[in-house]
C-alpha cells in the first residue's frame, strides 16, 4: 500500500515565513522597552522612595523620551546625509569657479548634534537609575547582576534603532516605487516609437550601444536627478535598469564609469575639469 504524502508548496511556505519574520520585526521593538521600564519603575519606587504611581509614570516617560530621541537622531542623520549627497551630485559637471561658489553656499542641516546629545542623556539616565543605583543600594560593587541590568536597560536603544531604520527603509521603498511609476510612461512611449520604425533600423540600437560614451553624455548621466532626463542616453548605453538603481543607491562616479565601460580615471578627469580644458 502506497502512502501518498501531501505536496508541499515551497512558495507558500516562503511567503508565510516572510510574513512571520516581518511581524516579529515590527512588534518586538515595541515590546523591548518593557524591561527597562520595569527596572526603572522598581528602582524609582524602591531605592529612591517615589510613590508607585509617580515611579510608573516616570518609567513610562523615560522610555518614551528615549525612543523619541533615538528616532529623531537617526532621522536627522539620514536627512543630512541625503543633503550632502545631493550637493555632491550638483557639483558634477561644474568648473572650478562654480564649484567654489557652490561650496561656499551654506546649507541648513538638521540639528543632529542636539538629537544625539538627547539620546546620550537618555542612556546616562537609564544606566544611572538601573545600574549605578543598584550598586549603591546593595553595596556589592560592580557585579554580574549590575552588568545584566545595564545591558537589559540598553534594549530600548536597540529597539529605537530598529524602529527608525525600518521607517527609513519604508520611505526609501516608497520613493523608489514612485520613481518607477513615473518612468513607466516614458518606457511605454519609447516602446511605441520603436514599433513604428522601419525594419532596416532594428539593428541601430545595438550599433549605438557599442559606441563609446562622450564626455557630454557622461556628465548628463552623472548629474541627472531623474531617469527621464537621460532616458535616451541610458538606453543607448544599455542602462535601462542599472541607472535607476544608481539613482536610488547613490553610487559614485567611478562605479557609473564601470557601467558605461569608461575608465574611472577618465571619468574623474571629466568631472573635475572644465569643458574647455577636457
Amino acid at each position: 500500500m502506497r502512502l501518498h504524502l501531501p505536496r508541499i508548496n515551497l512558495d507558500v511556505i516562503s511567503r508565510i515565513e516572510t510574513v512571520a519574520i516581518d511581524t516579529v520585526a515590527a512588534i518586538s521593538p515595541w515590546l523591548a522597552p518593557v524591561i527597562p521600564a520595569y527596572l526603572t519603575n522598581t528602582h524609582m519606587a524602591g531605592a529612591l522612595g517615589y510613590p508607585p504611581w509617580v515611579a510608573f509614570i516616570g518609567a513610562l516617560v523615560v522610555e518614551c523620551l528615549g525612543l523619541a530621541a533615538i528616532y529623531t537622531a537617526t532621522q536627522f542623520w539620514d536627512y543630512n546625509d541625503a543633503k550632502a549627497t545631493e550637493k555632491e551630485n550638483h557639483l558634477i559637471g561644474m568648473d572650478k569657479k562654480e564649484r567654489q561658489i557652490a561650496k561656499q553656499k551654506r546649507q541648513r542641516n538638521a540639528p543632529f548634534k542636539w538629537a544625539a546629545l538627547a539620546m546620550g542623556f537618555y542612556i546616562v539616565v537609564i544606566l544611572t537609575v538601573n545600574a549605578a543605583l543598584e550598586m549603591e543600594v546593595t553595596q556589592t560593587g560592580f557585579t554580574v547582576k549590575v552588568f545584566s541590568n545595564a545591558l537589559l536597560s540598553l534594549l530600548s536603544v536597540i529597539a529605537g534603532l530598529i524602529i527608525a531604520l525600518r521607517s527609513q527603509h519604508r520611505r526609501r521603498l516608497g520613493r523608489f516605487s514612485r520613481r518607477k511609476a513615473t518612468q513607466k510612461p516614458v518606457e511605454e512611449t519609447q516602446e511605441s516609437a520603436e514599433d513604428v520604425t522601419k525594419p532596416a533600423e532594428v539593428t541601430q540600437p545595438a550599433q549605438i550601444a557599442r559606441r563609446p560614451i562622450s564626455r557630454t553624455e557622461f556628465l548628463r548621466l552623472a548629474g541627472a536627478q531623474t531617469y527621464a532626463e537621460v532616458a535616451e542616453i541610458a538606453q543607448a548605453h544599455d542602462l535601462n535598469g542599472n541607472y535607476g538603481d544608481w539613482l536610488v543607491s547613490r553610487r559614485s562616479v567611478a562605479e557609473l564609469a564601470k557601467m558605461v565601460d569608461l575608465s574611472p580615471r577618465t571619468a574623474q578627469y571629466w568631472t573635475s575639469k572644465p569643458k574647455e580644458q577636457a
